[in-house]
């Protein structure tokens, strides 16, 4: 099993203001409020990597 990884999508550039969490593998569409105004996104390892290269 690799790792799970989470998405955060953010209001503003520089990873600032309101933001929404996407869980590692999932597929969501992004709420009304955020959809065509997204700025900035991470992505970072979220824990349950099990396999070389963690």
């Amino acid at each position: 099993m690799g790792p799970l990884f989470t998405c955060r999508t953010y209001f503003n550039a520089g990873y600032s203001g309101y933001s929404f969490k996407t869980l590692g593998g999932k597929r969501v569409s992004l709420p009304t409020w955020l959809k065509n105004n997204s700025a900035s996104s991470e992505s970072y390892c979220s824990g349950g990597c099990s396999g070389p290269g963690c």
